[in-house]
């Protein structure tokens, strides 16, 4: 009787054991597939930026030369096809900042896999069998909770300047409508200078899907190497 138990304890955490590894080997698939994604919808966003920054500077340059040669019919058309460009980024910008939320909930749901993880490998290591094996193993939990914590607070910065950017490309276009005496040179030089205001704000958006596509490629390593433990961790339990 006392035999059978030990078979069956034995059992059970085979079992447990298994499934914890089939749940770490789908996480894993899972975060591969959402990075690939992640990585192409950057790069999109990227060649998009580039158009949509170069395209905005050189309105801007034909504005000032239209408010110079005093060509006001111009001048109109051209300020009512900026701000719809503006209000167009701005859109852009609030669809980021919900990207970059939903980012921010799956650092935390890939924080809890790993911590669910730790307890399983802390378990195995407790019952003293394959003490080498499993000492490895928390040596890898404790790299990859690094990482996730990294992740989560990128994920973080990330959220905080988006909206930063976004409340200020909002009051810029606030501030750029309310010159609306379009004849006087103190209007143009005004009007010039918000545009060139808001510039700044598509370039450090530039710049974060930049960074945004670095950090996607990051976690795409981190992802393959964690598939890498994962496959030597059920080799070493055959």
């Amino acid at each position: 009787m006392h035999r059978l138990h030990i078979i069956s304890t034995g059992l059970i955490i085979l079992l447990v054991s298994t499934f914890a590894q089939a749940q770490s080997r789908g996480r894993n698939l899972i975060e591969r597939a959402s990075n690939t994604r992640q990585i192409k919808a950057s790069k999109d966003q990227l060649e998009r930026d580039k158009k949509e920054l170069a395209k905005f500077k050189k309105d801007i340059a034909v504005l000032e030369t239209a408010y110079t040669t005093k060509e006001f019919g111009k001048v109109a058309t051209l300020r009512k096809n900026l701000v719809e460009d503006m209000k167009r980024e701005i859109a852009q910008s609030k669809v980021k900042k919900e990207q970059a939320e939903r980012e921010i909930a799956q650092s935390k749901s890939e924080m809890r896999s790993n911590n669910r993880e730790i307890r399983h490998d802390r378990r195995d290591f407790s019952r003293g069998n394959n003490t080498a094996d499993d000492r490895n193993d928390l040596v890898r939990d404790h790299v990859n909770r690094v990482d996730d914590r990294r992740d989560k607070r990128d994920d973080k910065n990330d959220l905080e300047d988006i909206i930063k950017r976004h409340n200020n490309q909002k009051k810029i276009l606030d501030a750029f409508q309310a010159t609306s005496n379009i004849e006087t040179k103190a209007a143009a030089t005004e009007s010039i200078s918000y545009l060139q205001q808001f510039s700044k704000t598509l370039v450090k958006d530039l710049e974060a899907t930049e960074r945004e596509l670095r950090e996607d490629k990051g976690e795409q390593r981190e992802d393959r190497r964690e598939t890498r433990d994962d496959f030597r961790e059920r080799r070493e339990r055959r």
